[in-house]
């Protein structure tokens, strides 16, 4: 815990009220609602994990980069508590058990979109441990504060060379959304789709992609384009 005993009472008394909007599916009650994890209660911060991947786990990536976009703004999240000082890894101890796998995940993307720079690095490092990161740890190659946008590249360089193929897939919105973006440098950015698009010229060169071409048409519409820009299209595309 990183609030007074006070300071416990206050957000734990409003988070009470916010948990049931946010069970209920008010996602105004999102922001308020990850304060729970800077207040050390296990059960509610449990509860809160549980609600939060309900929400968010039958959202698509366009919309969770929505609301990446909202999340961030709200520098009302400093207010009252120290963020720089809280470890996502006292949250992790919290949310242990196998059944709360995916419940960490999320809690960890949206501590990926935390207005504090610090949290959010600390985010980013226990996130990259986890399926499903990729997207994310892209989002952050283009983020505001240089040393996170640093610590994003280091991580994805590991990232790339393990994770599946029909998880680089689902993470071209977010490569085209950093390739328009202007905090990353040119170099970067190019290494960075170097990296992707030689483990992805295989598939999108042979038959492989039909098995795991995603349905959705935000990913099908970012993968033409961004591959037509490497000279890769799949092959329905370049006939």
């Amino acid at each position: 815990m990183i609030l007074g005993k006070r300071g416990q009472t206050y957000w734990l008394e409003i988070i009470e009220k916010e948990l049931e909007k946010l069970e209920s599916g008010d996602m105004r009650a999102l922001l308020t609602v990850y304060c729970v994890f800077a207040v050390g209660d296990k059960k509610r911060m449990r509860q809160a994990g549980h609600a939060i991947r309900k929400q968010l786990e039958c959202l698509t990536l366009g919309q969770m980069i929505g609301l990446y976009e909202r999340f961030r703004t709200f520098t009302s999240l400093e207010w009252s508590i120290d963020w720089s000082s809280l470890s996502p890894k006292s949250i992790l101890r919290a949310l242990r058990g196998k059944e709360q796998r995916e419940e960490r995940k999320y809690v960890l993307i949206l501590g990926t979109f935390h207005p504090n720079g610090h949290f959010r690095e600390r985010c980013m490092e226990e996130l990259a441990k986890e399926r499903g990161a990729l997207p994310y740890l892209i989002l952050r190659a283009n983020d505001w504060v240089k040393p996170v946008r640093e610590k994003a590249f280091f991580l994805l360089n590991s990232y790339i060379a393990s994770c599946s193929i029909e998880e680089v897939l689902l993470s071209m919105p977010a490569l085209e959304k950093l390739e328009c973006s202007g905090r990353r440098s040119d170099e970067q950015l190019q290494g960075l789709k170097e990296r992707i698009f030689a483990k992805l010229e295989q598939v999108l060169k042979g038959e492989g992609w039909r098995d795991i071409w995603p349905e959705d048409f935000s990913v099908r519409k970012s993968l033409y384009r961004m591959a037509a820009g490497q000279g890769i299209l799949p092959e329905p595309f370049g006939r």
